[in-house]
């Protein structure tokens, strides 16, 4: 449009507004007449750079270890050399928008007021409905086009061919256009829930368009901003674009997917013929090779009995093919799909039917093999140790891994679609259930991330998701959720960081589709378009539904279209997906819309290895199939990122390869020379350690979710075998037959057994305040900066109002490493002074957080530590039986100390090492208990191990029971093995050599943890208060007594009494005898 028409629309849009200031966070259509809208729910940041300054983006640097959740937020250049007035700024236009429909009491004067709007919008010229401005997810037309004048500002032009849809383009174009870059890219889709506008009965669909044209702004305002600066583009992923009339590959990967798509017609005929002769069964998950899925989708139209699934249905089809005749099944997954087959088919009563792999070597898998690691038996130990506890397993994991966990704690299996209700379910059954989800870490912090969500929704809003919950309950749940930290599938963690920046700058207007185990940043990503109807997070089922609807939406309009899908999962989904897009299209009428459906493979860096016979590291091209590669999937360094990469690939699913498939086929029956003897898959002679076959146990966690997903609830046998382990728990407890049996974890007052205490302390641990939003752990936890320090204020006064307590002790971090630098000093003095609140003494140690923010010579002063020579430990004995005992875990260390200091000298030597890695905060590569050497650690220097023994030695004389102090864990069964004091061995070597240690507190691993190790003496990790949600707590108090500590924890931080060693007693009175 003409600079004249535009004045014109500027101002008839101006006379029609409100000049009250206004904002609201209600829904989209449910704001009372009554609310007056207050302020905006946007800070807005202003950056000045001349034209040719470089730009930053507004997000934490690569070397963040809490990864921040993915935004569209990114700073541009303020190019205009004079200020705009304050009314010409879009948050000013965006307030004075939302007070007008505010304003507007009746919906049908809210309708009408937008097609007043509608009215105002210039027409866009022909030349602007083009395909590159169409703005995708909008249920009408959308072209959005974006133009930077010679001032830098932006310039927006939008249309439609629906008028309601003109007036919300019409809305958003009078709010931004002519403001700069960064006023576009500071306006949020969360902050349009403010305008009280649209029709009644289609709100979704009006709320997403909104953020989708919105989104489209920010996409084309950040290229523009690019090009302007001289910013190479991103390369484009590979993809596939799929149309009626074919298929078009981009890139060499999505080139050979795509060959595949068109099966050799001989090969085909030949496994119809052989399958159909010797009458055998295929089963085959989604994430098979391309080949292998191609031959396999053409060879079914001739032979039924071929199915490609996800996991769970494998089995069942297994079933129905040994039903109708056939004599064989091979399975073409990782080894433990076959397990299930051959299981199920037992239990179904078909022993006679064999059942083969297409692999003589094991086919692994990554999820499975960490839940079958000692660390995940640890784990589930400790969850049989807490009362009404119910195991739930992802469905991914080996027979073996469900039957030994199924003894240990009651057990039901979980597929990504049903996790979810899974858990709402249990927690609403079983009242003060705890549930211990696992392996899949990812999963387990995207499950916990979307409850905490869930508590910021009203009670009707949940109650659509599951009718027995409201936010009261959801809030109650979180803290007796527990997931397993330490178990990634080797093809979502591809998903990182690398990929999410460039989803964010290329493809933030295509749907987006991921699984629940994808790392929290794509997660993050997915839920957000999911919010806004342009994406989907679930099973493979799930997303091949999700492409399914949009595909028929697009043609059910009848109007020419490109859908764009991101896949955010395994590549090998691409074969289900073309056929059913291919089945879709060839089914819409000759002569109708032009539909064209893209699938993008989103590529990490680190996704693929060079495997050169030349390579230096040995590996040698991969035969699989009949097809030579020259590189195969995995984490390595490799050739990087491209167009001609290769996609997140699971290495495991492609050793099931068509020659092998057609080798079992034409060798079965395998009767008389065994030559395919090492493909068959074996039935489980194992037992259980109770004796019981390790099938019939391992099947039965997986019969409890197909009831769940039969009745919508738990089968009685499986609440009945929570309920009587927690009675044996209690009976055990009771009797102290075993020491690991006397940990409390219930959430509520640690029973005194009628004794007072000789006195109590307040303890808290890592609140790492900083005045920044939220982020999350490098594991995708969430972590609420600004919230703990009320969490501190809370835990203070709760202190005060129980006038009991003698001091309180502080276990470190009570800044966190992001804080700004020049905040650093602040933010300090600001936590300490709410410690100071506090009517008694308070005693801190030093962590990590605490040194990336001050030296030592400047933080100890501030929190009244008594210094030797820098160092930070020292003793303090409250009653005259007790002493407590504080120590300095980064004594040696490379944080905190002048680089050239003999401690920072020393501890670089020492990782320099122990840890061959370049990032010495990275575990990759250590094994076991050497994965706690990382920089973020430390050690107790040689004084301070004299020093300590010589603490012990005297408290041992004055008959002193000691508690030890430290912020480091001391101990792999209270804490994860990267959270560990390097030598730890060393000081509980000096600790085991006097029997008056009972209790090690400690904080830094932020998930907590307990444990009692082989001298008796307890170990408790601290749970974080930073990881706390709003409206949850993690502080408490300790109950001392003569023969024991009972803490009591708010929310996070789990109740437990801590009961001496009866036999180091005796052999401390012994020794003092002596």
């Amino acid at each position: 449009m003409d600079s004249s028409s535009a004045a014109t629309t500027t101002m008839r849009l101006r006379a029609t507004s409100s000049s009250s200031s206004s904002s609201s966070s209600s829904s989209f259509f449910s704001i009372p007449p009554t609310q007056k809208p207050s302020s905006l729910p946007f800070k807005l940041r202003t950056f000045r750079f001349r034209r040719h300054q470089s730009l930053k983006c507004i997000q934490s640097p690569p070397s963040d270890p809490t990864p921040k959740n993915p935004t569209f937020s990114c700073s541009a250049a303020t190019l205009s050399p004079s200020p705009a007035s304050a009314a010409d700024l879009a948050p000013s236009k965006l307030r004075r928008l939302v007070s007008e429909f505010h304003s507007l009491t009746d919906p049908l004067d809210r309708v009408k007021r937008l097609l007043h709007y509608a009215a105002l919008l210039p027409p866009l010229p022909d030349s602007g409905r083009v395909e590159a401005n169409r703005v995708m997810g909008c249920t009408a037309q959308v072209w959005l086009d974006a133009k930077m004048d010679h001032d830098g500002k932006m310039r927006f032009a939008a249309d439609s061919d629906s008028e309601i849809t003109r007036g919300f383009c019409s809305c958003l174009v009078s709010v931004l256009d002519g403001a700069a870059p960064e006023e576009v890219l500071a306006v949020k889709t969360d902050d349009l829930a403010a305008l009280n506008v649209g029709l009644p009965g289609a709100q979704r669909s009006r709320v997403n368009t909104w953020h989708n044209v919105l989104v489209s702004m920010h996409k084309k305002t950040k290229a523009l901003v690019a090009e302007l600066q001289g910013t190479p583009p991103f390369e484009p992923f590979p993809s596939l674009v799929i149309t009626a009339d074919g298929i078009q590959a981009k890139g060499s990967y999505a080139e050979t997917q795509a060959r595949y798509l068109f099966p050799d017609e001989d090969k085909v005929e030949e496994l119809v013929n052989v399958l159909k002769e010797k009458k055998i069964g295929v089963v085959a998950h989604f994430y098979m090779d391309p080949e292998v899925q191609g031959i396999l989708n053409a060879a079914k139209k001739h032979w039924p009995h071929i199915h490609i699934s996800d996991s769970l249905v494998m089995a069942d089809s297994a079933v129905e093919m040994a039903k109708d005749g056939c004599e064989f099944i091979t399975v073409l997954g990782v080894d433990f799909m076959s397990e299930n087959v051959r299981a199920i088919l037992d239990q179904a009563g078909f022993q006679k039917v064999g059942v083969y792999r297409t692999s003589s070597e094991r086919i692994g898998c990554s999820l499975a093999d960490a839940a079958s690691s000692p660390s995940y038996m640890s784990y589930l130990e400790n969850a049989s140790r807490s009362p009404r506890s119910l195991h739930v397993v992802y469905i991914n994991t080996s027979l073996e891994t469900k039957a030994y966990a199924h003894e240990l704690v009651p057990t039901i299996t979980c597929t990504s679609s049903n996790v979810v209700q899974t858990i709402l379910q249990a927690f609403s059954q079983v009242p003060d259930l705890n549930v211990w989800y696992g392996p899949d870490s990812y999963m387990g912090a995207n499950i916990r991330v979307l409850l905490e969500q869930m508590t910021k929704m009203t009670d009707e809003e949940i109650a659509e998701i599951h009718p027995a919950h409201n936010r009261d309950s959801i809030r109650s749940l979180l803290p007796r959720l527990h997931y397993y930290q330490d178990g990634t599938c080797i093809v979502h963690h591809l998903f990182g960081n690398e990929v999410v920046n460039r989803i964010n700058e290329m493809y933030c207007d295509a749907f987006l589709t991921a699984h629940f185990e994808v790392p929290g940043e794509m997660f993050s990503l997915a839920m957000e378009a999911k919010r806004r109807g342009m994406g989907v997070v679930g099973s493979t089922q799930n997303i091949l539904d999700f492409i399914k609807q949009k595909v028929q939406d697009a043609l059910d309009r009848n109007i020419n279209d490109h859908l764009q899908f991101v896949l955010g999962t395994e590549s090998g989904m691409v074969t289900s997906i073309v056929a059913l897009v291919r089945n879709l299209l060839g089914s819409a009428k000759s002569g109708g819309a032009k539909i064209n459906v893209e699938i993008v493979f989103p590529v990490s860096s680190d996704s693929m290895t060079s495997t050169s016979t030349n390579s230096s590291s040995g590996l040698s091209p991969v035969k699989m199939g009949d097809v030579i590669l020259p590189v195969i999937p995995g984490v390595a360094s490799g050739e990087g990122c491209s167009i001609h990469g290769g996609c997140a690939s699971c290495p495991y699913m492609k050793m099931n390869s068509l020659s092998s498939l057609l080798k079992v086929c034409h060798h079965l029956p395998d009767e008389t020379d065994n030559t395919i003897s090492a493909y068959e898959a074996a039935r489980f002679k194992l037992q259980t350690p109770n004796g019981k076959s390790v099938a019939d146990v391992g099947c039965e966690p997986i019969l409890h979710m197909r009831h769940f997903q039969a009745s919508k609830k738990l089968p009685e046998k499986l609440v009945f075998q929570i309920y009587r382990n927690t009675r044996l728990f209690s009976f055990s407890r009771h009797v102290g037959s075993a020491a690991s049996n006397r940990m409390g974890s219930t959430n509520g007052l640690a029973s005194a057994h009628g004794k007072r205490p000789l006195f109590s302390f307040g303890v808290i641990s890592d609140v790492q305040y900083a005045d920044i939003p939220d982020g999350r752990s490098f594991l995708g936890v969430p972590r609420y900066y600004r919230h703990s320090i009320v969490i501190l204020k809370r835990a203070v006064q709760k202190w005060n109002e129980q006038k009991k307590h003698k001091f309180v002790i502080n276990f470190g971090d009570i800044v966190d490493g992001f804080c700004p630098k020049d905040q650093s000093l602040d933010a300090v003095t600001k936590v300490v002074k709410e410690f100071e609140n506090f009517s008694g003494p308070v005693y801190h140690m030093i962590g990590n957080h605490c040194l990336y923010n001050l030296p030592r010579m400047q933080l100890l002063p501030l929190l009244k530590i008594p210094r030797i020579d820098g160092r930070a430990y020292y003793d303090f004995s409250p009653t005259p039986e007790f002493r407590f005992v504080v120590l300095d875990g980064y004594d040696i260390s490379a944080i905190g100390w002048p680089q050239d200091h003999p401690s920072a000298i020393e501890a670089l030597r020492f990782l320099q090492e122990k840890n061959p890695n370049t990032d010495k905060n990275s575990p990759v590569g250590l094994e076991g208990l050497k994965r706690r050497f990382l920089m973020f650690n430390g050690a107790v220097g040689k004084e301070q191990l004299e020093w300590l023994d010589g603490i012990l030695q005297e408290a041992t004389e004055l008959k002193q029971k000691v508690v030890v102090c430290c912020h480091l864990p001391l101990d792999p069964g209270a804490s994860s093995k990267e959270a560990l004091l390097w030598n730890c061995d060393e000081v509980m070597g000096v600790i085991h050599r006097y029997n008056c240690v009972k209790v090690c507190l400690a904080g830094h691993d932020h998930k907590g943890g307990h444990s009692i190790d082989s001298h008796g003496v307890h170990h408790r990790t601290l749970e974080a208060a930073l990881e706390c949600p709003p409206g949850t707590d993690a502080y408490g108090y300790i109950d001392v007594y003569d023969d024991k500590l009972s803490l009591t924890g708010t929310d996070r931080m789990a109740s437990t009494d801590m009961q001496f060693n009866p036999q180091s007693d005796f052999q401390e009175k012994q020794h003092q005898r002596l």
